[in-house]
């Protein structure tokens, strides 16, 4: 997905959902740092309380009221429970987080799913430098076969180059997929997200016109909506799925399940 889009929200929500079955994982986050990772995470958890939430910015900041501490420390500690281990050591090779990814699966409590965020971010071994292409495409290839040696899902976060935002329909296609077809080539599922309300806020018309009343209407239509688009799936069908995603809390939800 493009900057913006929720994937770094989809993926807190996916890491606490395995966690709170048993499920271990880890996340290679090279964008991000631990605390900030945590972070999200505990705005995630609190969105689930009742009547209250906490946007992750806010607890960034500090700014929110002292009575909400205790849902802050709450949250914290449900979180700390998680098997979900961080890694955020930045300039990683493939090489060294399969390492990394293999010793944990040969632990005692093992290794359920491995996460990358995000392929941009991933250093190149140096065997193609300054081949961009063929850098992503060892990249993508080292990915596929530690999910397949490992027997676990490896989800790989990347972003869209900037084609999508030229169109008129904003949502994202395979042919957006950065700079390789070696990230189409190599994976079993390809899912790219989009959030109609970011396009919105950033295309606000003059006021008392009357595309800004449709410009109104339109966001309240698209606010809390997240698509899932499956572009492809070697064992499944393809295309959108409608969830709901509350951003400012890092809240990626079914339907069915929000507030």
């Amino acid at each position: 997905g493009r900057p913006g889009a929720g994937k770094s929200a989809v993926l807190s929500s996916i890491l606490r959902n395995m966690g709170s079955k048993g499920y271990r994982s880890m996340i290679i986050s090279l964008e991000m740092s631990a605390e900030q990772l945590a972070e999200r995470m505990i705005s995630d958890t609190i969105f689930d309380f009742p009547c209250t939430n906490v946007a992750y910015s806010d607890l960034r900041t500090g700014n929110f009221h002292e009575n909400m501490f205790q849902y802050v420390q709450d949250a914290a500690r449900m979180n700390e429970e998680l098997p979900i281990h961080i890694e955020e050591q930045p300039g990683l090779t493939m090489s060294q987080i399969a390492t990394r990814a293999r010793r944990m699966k040969r632990s005692k409590e093992g290794l359920d799913l491995l996460a990358i965020d995000h392929l941009d971010l991933v250093k190149p071994s140096g065997r193609y430098q300054g081949n961009k292409v063929y850098e992503l495409g060892e990249i993508t290839a080292a990915g596929k076969a530690l999910a397949k040696e490992l027997k676990i899902p490896v989800v790989l976060l990347c972003q869209l180059n900037r084609a999508v935002e030229t169109r008129e329909d904003k949502r994202p296609m395979l042919a957006d997929l950065r700079s390789s077809g070696s990230i189409e080539q190599d994976a079993d599922a390809v899912i790219f997200l989009y959030r109609p309300s970011y396009y919105l806020e950033n295309s606000k018309p003059k006021d008392d016109t009357p595309e800004h009343l449709k410009w109104v209407e339109d966001c309240a239509d698209a606010k809390n909506k997240l698509f899932a688009i499956i572009a492809k799936q070697r064992m499944g069908p393809t295309g959108p799925v409608e969830l709901f995603c509350d951003i400012a809390s890092n809240a990626v939800r079914d339907l069915g399940d929000n507030r």
